[in-house]
C-alpha cells in the first residue's frame, strides 16, 4: 500500500496541503515561477520537466562541496566526513542532474543551511536509495526548494528527522516524483513558509501516495 505516514496533525496538514495545492497552482503557475526565480541562477521554474543529463562525476572523483568530502564510485556518493553547505546547490553540485548516480552513502551528520537544501539532490533520476539520510540536519535551512525534483527512482524517503520550522521555501520540493510511494515527515512544518513558498512542494505526488 502506498502511504505517506505522519503524525494525525501532520496528516491533517499534508491533507490540506495537497488540496489546496491541487487548486491553487494552475492558477497561480506565475508565482510558482517566480518562487522559482529566486532559488535558482537562471531564473528556470523546475515544474518544467527535466532529463537525465550526461555524467559529471566518474568512478573514483572525489572532492568537497562546502566542507563536506565526498567520493564516488560505483555509482554511489559517499560522504566521507561531517560538515556544512550552505549555497543553492542548482548546477554547482558535482552530482546535478547525474543520470549515472543511484545512491548516496552518508554516514556522517551534515548541515544543510541557510540554501543548502535547494536543488541538494534534483534530477537525478536513476537515484534510488539515499542511505543515512536521517542523518541530514536542515533545521538552519531557509530554502529546501526543489531538494528531490524529479528524482523519479525513489520509492522511499524518511525525512523524520527534518525540521523545518525555519524554512521559508519548500516550492516543488518533491516534484516529478512519479515513483515514490512512502514519505515520513513527522517534524515537517509550514509555518514559517511564505504563501507562496510550498505551493507545488506535494504537486504531482498526491497522485501515488495514500494517506493512512
Amino acid at each position: 500500500m502506498k502511504t505517506l505516514r505522519c503524525s494525525l496533525s501532520k496528516r491533517l496538514l499534508i491533507s490540506s496541503l495537497v488540496l489546496t495545492g491541487m487548486m491553487m497552482v494552475p492558477m497561480d503557475s506565475k508565482a510558482v515561477v517566480a518562487s522559482a526565480a529566486s532559488d535558482s541562477p537562471a531564473g528556470t521554474s523546475q515544474m518544467t520537466k527535466m532529463t537525465a543529463a550526461s555524467p559529471k562525476i566518474t568512478d573514483g572523483d572525489s572532492g568537497t562541496i562546502g566542507t563536506i568530502s565526498w567520493t564516488f564510485k560505483n555509482g554511489v556518493c559517499m560522504f566521507t566526513s561531517a560538515g556544512e553547505y550552505s549555497e543553492n546547490a542548482y548546477e554547482t553540485a558535482p552530482w546535478y542532474q547525474d543520470s549515472t548516480v543511484t545512491g548516496f552513502d552518508i554516514p556522517y551528520q551534515i548541515r544543510l543551511t541557510g540554501h543548502g537544501p535547494a536543488s541538494f539532490f534534483t534530477n537525478l533520476q536513476n537515484l534510488r536509495n539515499i542511505e543515512g539520510i536521517r542523518n541530514i540536519d536542515v533545521s538552519g535551512a531557509s530554502s529546501l526548494f526543489g531538494m528531490f525534483t524529479w528524482d523519479r527512482s525513489l520509492t522511499d524517503l524518511d525525512l523524520s528527522r527534518f525540521y523545518t520550522s525555519n524554512s521559508t521555501n519548500m516550492d516543488t520540493m518533491f516534484f516529478g516524483n512519479e515513483g515514490l510511494t512512502t514519505l515520513r515527515l513527522d517534524h515537517f512544518d509550514t509555518a514559517g513558509a511564505e504563501r507562496h513558498g510550498w505551493i507545488g512542494c506535494f504537486c504531482t505526488i498526491q497522485n501515488y501516495l495514500k494517506l493512512r
